[in-house]
């Protein structure tokens, strides 16, 4: 077997096999020139080696995957434009933001959810058109403060406010 094709590691060929990135950054990610691995492309040895990656990641669904991963990291971009888009409507840019926060794994968790336990804010904004659109935000593992620590700092804050040079 060429010496090349038999040092290439496996993850190599899985990166190929999933064409989330063009062949030049894989080569560049494992230290490869690629005019130094375009001779063995037709070679049976990689080829038959290429061929398992590409059913071991078939059969996974990490193919799959990875290719919803690019076109969702293409995307990014253009959802920032809608959010940030005055002329865009608002469930529109709410929609687009609460995508970005499910698929960046910034969403709540049913765990965390119920681990709020101090107060909360509810604040709903009704645009022109009639829709209305809720905003909550909740205090969780809040400790209850003394008055006398509340007036303490009330009156350290005046105090700097008010201060001569």
């Amino acid at each position: 077997m060429n010496e090349l094709i038999r040092q290439l590691p496996e993850r190599f060929f899985i990166d190929v096999a999933v064409g989330a990135a063009p062949m030049d950054e894989v080569c560049t990610l494992y230290n490869i020139a690629l005019d130094d691995l375009e001779p063995h492309w037709d070679d049976p040895r990689f080829q038959f080696r290429l061929a398992q990656a590409k059913q071991a990641v078939e059969d996974d669904g990490s193919a799959f995957r990875a290719r919803c991963r690019t076109v969702v990291h293409e995307a990014i971009p253009r959802i920032q434009r809608i959010i940030h888009d005055p002329d865009v409507p608002a469930q529109t840019q709410l929609t687009a933001f609460q995508t970005l926060v499910k698929y960046s794994g910034m969403e709540p968790t049913q765990q965390t959810k119920q681990a709020y336990t101090g107060p909360a804010l509810s604040l709903t904004i009704i645009a022109p058109g009639g829709e209305a659109h809720t905003i909550e935000a909740r205090v969780y593992d809040a400790e209850p403060v003394d008055d006398d620590e509340v007036a303490t700092l009330a009156s350290t804050e005046e105090s700097a406010l008010f201060a001569l040079p």
